[in-house]
């Protein structure tokens, strides 16, 4: 340092860093899938970006599992800030042909229920498909490839990444932060971003933690990869017998039983698959299964033991690594994600729980909304508070949705017929929120306005899994009304499970052909384009107006058109593969590598297409009578 100056690479006269003599705009501390995924992003747009990871690519990580709106919301986001490596990570197809061949497909959601020591019940299951093609199918993320795609493409836009290299030191004045690392080496940045994840350095050093946490979830976890597991739909007489859509282990598969849950996350269930290894990870809730000294590989064969229809899953199962356990509780919160010249990424922000995998959304979302405010911050040379005020009530409310919906399910697993009615609670609240990011991005294609994917950011669409959408939020806190008279023995599971189901048949804005009031029908219609097709046809002419107007305003056409551009770049790709196979027999040069790009990145991007500005979000709340005929009305 030298005369209050510092460096990118340490102490240097005449210079601050080596982003030519001026202050990063940005550092992020965390090179996960968020921290590269907005470096990557403030990068394309001509920030000057500081990516600092304490450890190095590739890496172990959970958070595995992708969902239809995860994949909804990663084609706007790449679309809007025109990074297709975003983009690239929305489905199977799309992450096999660009990122890797070892991840895994994920078909649905499948919930087996368990009994202690009791043979499973077929009939005791449900599960949620995620979509077909074009738009799907979602895909199992082997993280270390994941994060190390977004990593390098993030260095490969212009953003400057310092691996193996801990920030030590933070220390804010004169409207810059000036960094320290564990190697002496010092920085100087103008806004701040933690991704680290529960370890974040700024809610550490702020002391921004609460304690104990808000969260009405109360879990513990442990977790590894293994291989050897056996597809579950081996281990039982008769796979069919489920009365599902699709193969179980073709999916994520949630064991789930009273007190906890295990999922078992396959990157080996297609004929492409290269990974040999199997994501497992055991939830307990801490209520009924408190915490224990012995190892977590103890408990789980202890585990095993008590339900002898999962048992045989794991009968030539063997761990790859250590497992990983909580050794407390599993959720964290905090009182403030935002502040003066920083803010947390979601996952140092807070945390809930694997199960419905909420985590990858919320983080995908939030960067979309952070991008844009950094991007006008630094268009305005003003990064203060009151440009990232918006941040802190969108993150906080979309946390305490994703924490009620949570700990009702783990509450429900009490007995099956209650799980089967709040199933359709979560059920219902996906289908909306995957219908926002397909609609934004219908009406994009359709009418070219990059304006329109901006519209995240505005309601209903910018509450996930549902959360800012009014006629289910109605019916979301009714049935969650049912779950804490059912938690505080107000009434009983059979009680609590019927008045769901009551509320669901009353409701008029649910699609028909998803059958969600209908007990005996334990799965959500398929979403191949016929069953979309028909559900597309009752929203467009019987749905109620605020429906329509929000979720259905697209042609037809458009997702016609975006399945036979799919169908047809799919066919050309494998007739490449052909081609390219029968020249290697009789020649051997060829001109494939000028296919790839290794020029410098395209030029920086104009940014008007980006929200002129920020909404402020709303609590997280049943809407008023007012509220609805607004949305009714809009």
């Amino acid at each position: 340092m030298k005369n209050g100056q510092f460096d990118a690479n340490g102490p240097m006269p005449g210079r601050t860093d080596v982003a030519g003599g001026n202050p990063y705009d940005v550092a992020i501390l965390g090179a996960g899938v968020g921290g590269g995924m907005l470096a990557a992003i403030l990068a394309r747009h001509s920030l000057r970006v500081l990516l600092v990871e304490a450890d190095s690519h590739p890496r172990f990580t959970i958070g595995e599992s992708t969902i239809p709106e995860t994949a909804g919301l990663l084609r706007v986001v790449g679309e809007r800030y025109s990074v297709p490596e975003i983009a690239h990570l929305a489905t199977f197809q799309s992450v096999r042909h660009h990122v890797t061949s070892a991840c895994g497909v994920k078909r649905g959601f499948s919930f087996i229920y368990h009994r202690e020591g009791e043979p499973q019940r077929p009939e005791e299951s449900t599960q949620f498909p995620t979509l077909a093609p074009p738009l799907g199918p979602d895909v199992h993320w082997f993280r270390q490839d994941i994060d190390s795609y977004m990593f390098a493409a993030a260095v490969r836009y212009g953003a400057v990444a310092r691996q193996r290299l801990r920030i030590t030191k933070t220390e804010r004045r004169d409207g810059r932060w000036y960094l320290t690392s564990d190697k002496g080496k010092h920085f100087e940045a103008r806004y701040l971003v933690d991704a680290g994840g529960i370890r974040s350095q700024m809610a550490e050093a702020y002391g921004l933690r609460e304690n104990p946490p808000r969260q009405r979830t109360n879990s513990r976890s442990m977790f590894t990869h293994m291989v050897g597991i056996l597809p579950y739909d081996q281990c039982v007489p008769d796979p069919k017998a489920f009365g599902l859509h699709s193969p179980l282990y073709q999916g994520t598969l949630h064991h789930i039983f009273d007190g906890g849950w295990l999922w078992i996350i396959p990157f080996d269930n297609h004929p492409d698959g290269t990974n040999p290894l199997c994501s497992v990870g055991l939830q307990l809730d801490r209520r009924k299964h408190p915490d224990t000294d012995v190892s977590p590989e103890e408990e789980f064969r202890a585990f095993l033991k008590r339900f002898p229809s999962i048992a045989p899953q794991f009968e030539h199962a063997r761990p790859v690594r250590e497992w990983t356990r909580s050794n407390t509780r599993l959720q964290f919160s905090s009182r403030e994600i935002q502040g003066d010249g920083y803010c947390l990424l979601p996952h140092a922000a807070g945390f809930i729980d694997p199960l419905f995998s909420t985590g990858l959304s919320i983080t995908i979302a939030f960067v979309n909304h952070l991008a844009c405010a950094l991007i006008r911050a630094k268009e305005g040379n003003d990064f203060s508070p009151q440009r990232f005020a918006h941040l802190e009530p969108w993150m906080q409310n979309n946390l305490n949705h994703f924490d009620r919906l949570v700990s009702c399910a783990y509450d429900s697993w009490a007995d099956f017929r209650l799980w089967n009615a709040w199933f359709r609670i979560w059920t219902l609240g996906s289908f909306f929120g995957t219908a926002g990011p397909i609609t934004v991005q219908f009406k994009y294609l359709e009418t070219g306005d990059r304006a329109q994917l901006a519209r995240m950011e505005e309601t209903p669409y910018r509450g996930l899994a549902s959360s800012d959408f009014a006629m289910f939020l109605t019916l979301f806190h009714a049935a969650f009304e049912q779950m804490e008279a059912f938690r505080a023995g107000r009434i009983t599971a059979a009680q609590a499970s019927d008045r769901i189901f009551m509320l669901l048949a009353e409701a008029d804005f649910i699609p028909p052909q998803m059958h969600l009031a209908d007990t005996a029908n334990r799965r959500a219609s398929a979403f191949t384009l016929l069953p979309l097709a028909r559900v597309y046809f009752w929203a467009r002419f019987r749905a109620p107006k605020a429906v329509r107007q929000t979720y259905f305003e697209y042609s037809l056409l458009t997702v016609v058109w975006m399945a036979m551009r799919f169908f047809f770049a799919e066919v050309r790709r494998s007739l490449r593969t052909v081609a390219a196979t029968s020249r290697d027999h009789l020649l051997t040069w060829n001109n494939e590598w000028k296919d790839k790009r290794h020029s410098q990145p395209p030029p920086p991007m104009p940014v008007a297409h980006l929200a002129e500005k920020p909404s402020m979000a709303r609590p997280v709340r049943a809407a008023s009578a007012p509220a609805r005929e607004s949305v009714a009305a809009s």
